[in-house]
């Protein structure tokens, strides 16, 4: 039996005025500034006692629990296209610090609040502060380490690097606070199906356990990876672009968030999945902050992705119970198909379902080195292993010409499937391995895009031709999670947690990266592209996870609908 609940961003608590701001409002042009009805604008000023770029201004609805994030150009900023209501708003930037005001800001009007930073200890760091991480902490009390403050030398060091530091990058431990035995049943739930047999013994997943709990125990203070160089960053870029983050709520049922995938349907909604138990799909309506989620009828299937088809109906593949979930969001009716009817398969852990162009679903097996298709007419589920064992297949596209192709994470290749002889072309990544590749795209014109996440290189196969080149990062930290574009540009989108989270924009004819940090600091483990270019995030490795957009031209919002 599904259960739904409904939810609007109602947050309880006091924030108290940490300092003042000017308040000015005025009649809204909407034609001219802020073209959404309904909706009003913020902007001003910030100065300081010496030059900046970029400073991040931040408001948050206390009313919705929705944050507002756009960065300053030539010290001046604007914000649109905000739901009306009770504002905490501040600046952030590195090396300065600033009051937080409580505003109001009504409904077709226009806001002015100017703000003055103050010079700051170079030890604090903001991102997004006012959410903090685990046991309620702020965020700009974290310590920031050198790798090897984070990480200090030990005989077992190596192995964590090869395994847990390459699959999830150099900053993602440290979100967590565990105790030896919680970090030995991570480590145990790792073994049993994602790390290889034979790459960790009893002795060592015992000195792991030890390690992590010595440097990221419960009761540890929070610690983030210092960014010895910083993003590049195009401060003209940025002062168009604009973010907001629908933070969900959290109750005693769900004390924290496990957002994983998200996924634009056809009626201007976005979906997503929550790995924390119980399971469930969910949506939000960006045009009035409401949540709806549905558990699923297996409430630790562990829904790892989603996809939705054009009638609305919402499948989600599950990595633990060894099926292929259907949602009709009208009726609340679910069905699950499973992956292997015989029982002779093994283990199946389902992830990243994609419709081709007849919405049959195809999806990967991060466990059982496969790759999965459902029949949109029989319903039945058909299996293809992989040549290459213990590869993990990970992210999906599917070509123009409806050719999957698969990323296999643990292998580091690309492998793509000829559908007609049902035989697999795989592709190294260029560079030696050990290495790891997570997700891919596909643009108009078949070329394949893919992250090499461990060692921060976009790739690109040309499948007519064979030819494969390989690009770094800008940031020496990037660890290109997913790979997402819109196929009417062919701009490519990168989600990027490794220098503290961002999402990257690539522009293939000239070669050129451009950074957009996100608000908060976090991991954005699958991202999704709207047919205006708007590209939509999950934030998973915190408590408070959300769903987020950006808006790399903000002038161009002029609906809180999503274009698929």
């Amino acid at each position: 039996m599904s259960q739904v609940r409904t939810s609007f961003f109602v947050i309880p608590g006091l924030l108290f005025l940490l300092g003042c701001a000017s308040l000015k409002n005025e009649a809204l042009d909407n034609a001219a500034g802020n073209p959404v009805p309904g909706t009003a604008m913020l902007k001003g000023k910030v100065t300081a006692p010496k030059a900046f770029q970029a400073a991040r201004v931040y408001a948050r609805n206390l009313d919705k629990n929705i944050l507002y994030m756009v960065y300053t150009g030539d010290g001046s900023y604007q914000t649109v296209a905000m739901f009306p209501g009770s504002y905490e708003v501040w600046v952030e930037k590195t090396g300065f610090e600033s009051d937080h005001s409580t505003i109001r800001i009504e409904a077709d009007e226009e806001s002015n609040v100017d703000f003055s930073l103050r010079e700051a200890a170079p030890q604090t760091e903001g991102q997004g502060s006012f959410l903090g991480l685990d046991r309620g902490s702020r965020a700009k009390d974290a310590l920031l380490l050198s790798y090897d403050e984070l990480y200090p030398e030990a005989p077992i060091r190596p192995l964590m690097e090869q395994t847990c530091i390459q699959c999830h990058g150099q900053s993602f431990i440290s979100f967590f606070h565990r105790n030896t035995k919680e970090w030995d049943e991570t480590i145990g739930r790792m073994l049993e199906h994602r790390i290889p047999p034979g790459t960790i013994d009893s002795k060592q997943r015992k000195q792991l356990a030890q390690y992590l709990s010595a440097h990221f125990g419960s009761d540890s203070p929070d610690r983030w990876l210092k960014m010895d160089v910083e993003i590049p960053l195009d401060e003209t870029a940025l002062s168009k672009a604009q973010y907001v983050e629908y933070i969900l709520p959290l109750d005693e049922s769900r004390p924290r968030r496990w957002l994983q995938e998200v996924h634009i349907d056809f009626e201007g909604n976005v979906w997503y999945t929550e790995r924390t138990l119980p399971n469930a799909v969910g949506r939000l309506d960006p045009r009035t902050g409401q949540i709806d989620e549905w558990e699923i009828p297996d409430p630790k299937g562990d829904p790892h992705g989603l996809t939705i088809d054009s009638e609305g109906y919402v499948y989600w593949a599950e990595s633990k119970r060894g099926h292929l979930g259907q949602l009709d969001p009208n009726t609340g009716k679910m069905e699950r198909f499973p992956y292997d009817e015989t029982g002779t398969m093994g283990f199946l852990g389902g992830h990243t379902p994609v419709l081709d162009s007849q919405e049959n679903v195809w999806f990967t097996f991060i466990e059982g080195d496969g790759l999965g298709k459902w029949d949109r007419n029989t319903k039945k589920i058909q299996v293809w292993r992989v040549p290459t064992k213990h590869s993990m297949p990970y992210g999906l596209d599917i070509g123009p010409d409806d050719t999957p192709v698969l990323a296999e994470l643990y292998a580091c290749r690309v492998a793509v499937f000829d559908t007609k002889t049902e035989e697999f072309t795989e592709y190294p990544a260029l560079v030696d391995p050990p290495c790891k590749t997570r997700r891919l795209g596909i643009d108009s014109k078949g070329i394949v895009w893919y992250g090499v996440f461990s060692q921060g290189k976009l790739g690109k196969i040309n499948l007519e031709t064979g030819e494969r080149v390989e690009y770094d990062m800008a940031s020496p930290f990037s660890e290109p999670y997913s790979i997402k574009l819109n196929r009417k540009t062919d701009l490519i989108w990168i989600s990027d947690a490794g220098p503290g989270g961002a999402i990257v924009q690539f522009n293939s004819q000239t070669e050129k990266f451009t950074y957009y940090p996100t608000p908060r600091r976090s991991d954005m483990p699958k991202i999704d592209v709207s047919g205006d270019g708007h590209i939509w995030y999950s934030t998973r490795a915190i408590p408070n996870g959300g769903i987020g957009v950006l808006y790399p031209d903000k002038s161009q919002i002029d609906s809180l609908a999503i274009r698929r």
